[in-house]
């Protein structure tokens, strides 16, 4: 279960009501087993200081020919962690290629009045690779950061494929200029 979806149970229950924001913290963080709750007394465990992201974390370069996003993971395993931010990362870059694919489906329906094709599928890119890691650990927990990067050819072909699949639609709209823009435009 995700974080955030962990918090909004919470803070729609009558407990959630209730705790105070930073006790639903530390109990969500107890969950995942970021803290340590100690046998005697009940005592937390210190959270571990945050680590601080490489500069290339904060700024993702830019590439002409690859799409490259960013992910990190927490764990008290290192590989766990590694596949988490791995993850994060990969989850970033399909996100893109559907926010793209959104973006041509509105420019269609604008210009053409023609309804989107309604497709709720995973996107998949081939070809992602990690391109820069940092692994870090802090007491007993290890945090992970990376760029993983993915060619916009890649990408491309993700959405060619969800433009030429209904072929009847494709023939309404593949005159319209966002259609013509998409096709002309260089990966």
């Amino acid at each position: 279960m995700r974080i955030v979806e962990i918090v909004n149970r919470c803070a729609g229950t009558l407990v959630g009501s209730v705790l105070s924001p930073m006790s639903v913290v530390v109990a969500i963080a107890i969950i995942l087993g970021v803290v340590q709750v100690s046998g005697q007394g009940g005592k937390q465990g210190k959270i571990p200081a945050r680590v601080k992201a490489p500069e290339w974390y904060d700024k993702i370069p830019v590439n002409d020919s690859t799409l490259i996003a960013r992910g990190r993971g927490d764990s008290k395993d290192q590989q766990v962690a590694i596949d988490k931010a791995v993850a994060t990362a990969r989850s970033g870059l399909a996100a893109t290629v559907d926010r793209r694919w959104k973006e041509l489906m509105e420019a269609i329906r604008k210009e053409g009045g023609i309804a989107a094709v309604q497709s709720e599928e995973t996107v998949t890119l081939e070809g992602s690779k990690v391109v820069m890691q940092k692994t870090s650990k802090r007491g007993r927990i290890w945090t992970v950061f990376v760029l993983v990067a993915v060619p916009k050819s890649s990408a491309r072909s993700v959405l060619s494929r969800r433009l030429h699949r209904d072929e009847e639609w494709y023939a309404k709209v593949k005159e319209t200029k966002a259609v013509q823009e998409y096709e002309n435009s260089s990966p």
